[in-house]
């Protein structure tokens, strides 16, 4: 058995951003961002006079993006399934996630607006009924975009409440059997 530096009744107190401050701050991150590539250049069409820092934002958040999904699913999750007990694996998770969710959130906006803005997309509805290449870009970073968006203010909140609901009633259940 790995060794815990916590017993299963004895947790850290980890401290508690509401999702509204998380949404706030990715919101500020996304809007800065948005404006940093509206003053990179406002070409119509990718051109050799593109601004390479749009070309790296582009590359870096489609990077990042898929760097913490690896890292988040293949690597911390599985460790810390494997070496926390049970209700300490989903309090540290339920402090994690909302971070991950929120950089989702970012990386994947960022990664779509870089696109369009590399590649002069202006009409974004007009590209998706064009089909094509472009059609399918934008599903695919739009799709992950909005899923990033479902995950961060809807899902991962209303799992977090489920989970605290049920460590609650366990509590009290293991409260009363001791009591016997």
């Amino acid at each position: 058995h790995p060794r815990h530096c916590y017993s299963h009744t004895q947790a850290p107190h980890l401290p508690y951003l509401p999702a509204s401050q998380m949404a706030t701050y990715h919101s500020l991150v996304i809007l800065a961002t948005a404006c940093l590539l509206v003053f990179l250049g406002s070409t119509i069409e990718a051109t050799s006079t593109t601004p390479p820092y749009a070309s790296f934002i582009h590359l870096a958040s489609v990077g990042a993006w898929f760097g913490i999904s690896l890292w988040v699913t293949f690597v911390a999750g599985v460790l810390l399934y494997k070496y926390l007990p049970r209700h300490l694996f989903g309090e540290v998770q339920s402090k994690i996630f909302p971070y991950f969710f929120g950089m989702s959130l970012v990386f994947t906006s960022l990664a779509l607006a870089s696109w369009a803005h590399l590649e002069g997309v202006t009409d974004l509805l007009t590209t998706a009924k064009n089909g094509g290449e472009d059609a399918t870009i934008l599903f695919v970073l739009g799709g992950a975009a909005i899923l990033s968006a479902l995950q961060c203010l809807v899902l991962g909140p209303s799992v977090t409440k489920a989970m605290n609901a049920r460590n609650k009633l366990e509590k009290v259940h293991s409260n009363l059997h001791a009591d016997e």
